[in-house]
């Protein structure tokens, strides 16, 4: 920030201080449009929020969503936000393991039971059906099962994660889901080979610290990663592609990281080595899959 911003920002930081929110606001939301500082982001989002214009708050931090997912002062804020949105799940992505946070959500989701009834067994039932619709609607109807309270998002999901005309990705997405919220008890879903495998969610942790994940990030980095970075960012945006649509059973299609990584990048240039082989089919299947999307 220049000198004339930082002005603003302290002006914009006593109106706060003083709890003079709508004074506060015009001066933080120009700010906003000017710079791209965390600061001026913050303040943004607690004076939307005490201004009780919950869905401009909750907006602000879809937009720059990191830092509110992993510094804990952050995290707090977007809590109340996420709370005050009805956002369930996504918050209790942010509570983690914290009991006292769990609890402020429980209670949030009984009084949604208590005085919205209708409006969630309209979403919990739009997204069982979910198989009925097209991608597009898919799409819609799971980012709306976020407001539901867990209970109902788990009961509805056990539904989803078995139904072979729910596409692909959003299966694979909502086990990312229950992972994420350490769901621990064991769940059936039906996988892209068509069979259904029963896994726990709490036990198969983040897609991008898997051993094999990082095998072969690791093999991108060294071929590509000084060199020629822009190939890198090509493969590696292909790579988690492929990786959303085989989670949560990435090894059962990558046997070998090596193999995979150079069918990947290199398969012309390959003999007939089975392993490799194997690894180019699976990713002409993924492929064709990823053609669907589009």
């Amino acid at each position: 920030m220049d000198a004339n911003q930082q002005q603003q920002f302290q002006q914009a930081q006593r109106y706060v201080d003083q709890q003079d929110f709508q004074a506060a606001a015009p001066l933080l939301n120009d700010l906003n449009q000017q710079v791209d500082d965390l600061a001026v982001h913050q303040l943004l989002v607690q004076t939307e929020y005490e201004l009780r214009h919950f869905a401009v708050a909750w907006h602000l931090i879809q937009e720059q969503p990191v830092p509110y997912q992993t510094q804990p002062n952050l995290q707090r804020l977007a809590l109340s936000v996420a709370i005050a949105n009805q956002q369930f799940i996504p918050a209790r992505k942010l509570a983690g393991q914290r009991e006292a946070w769990l609890t402020e959500i429980e209670q949030a989701e009984q009084v949604m039971r208590q005085s919205q009834q209708a409006m969630l067994a309209t979403i919990e039932r739009q997204f069982i059906h979910i198989g009925d619709q097209t991608f597009r609607e898919q799409q819609r109807r799971f980012v709306a099962a976020d407001q539901l309270p867990l209970t109902e998002f788990l009961r509805a999901a056990k539904f989803v994660l078995r139904d072979p005309y729910t596409n692909v990705l959003i299966r694979s997405s909502l086990f990312q889901v229950l992972s994420q919220l350490m769901i621990a008890e064991p769940i059936t879903m039906l996988w892209l080979d068509d069979q259904e495998y029963v896994v726990t969610p709490a036990q198969v942790g983040d897609l991008f610290v898997h051993p094999t994940v990082q095998a072969i990030n690791e093999l991108l980095m060294h071929q590509y990663g000084d060199q020629d970075p822009v190939t890198l960012q090509m493969y590696q945006q292909e790579f988690y592609l492929q990786l959303t649509l085989l989670y949560p059973l990435i090894e059962q299609a990558i046997v070998d990281p090596k193999s995979w990584f150079l069918a990947l990048t290199a398969y012309s240039q390959t003999d007939n080595d089975p392993q490799i082989q194997a690894a180019k089919d699976w990713q002409n299947r993924l492929g064709r899959l990823i053609n669907r999307l589009s």
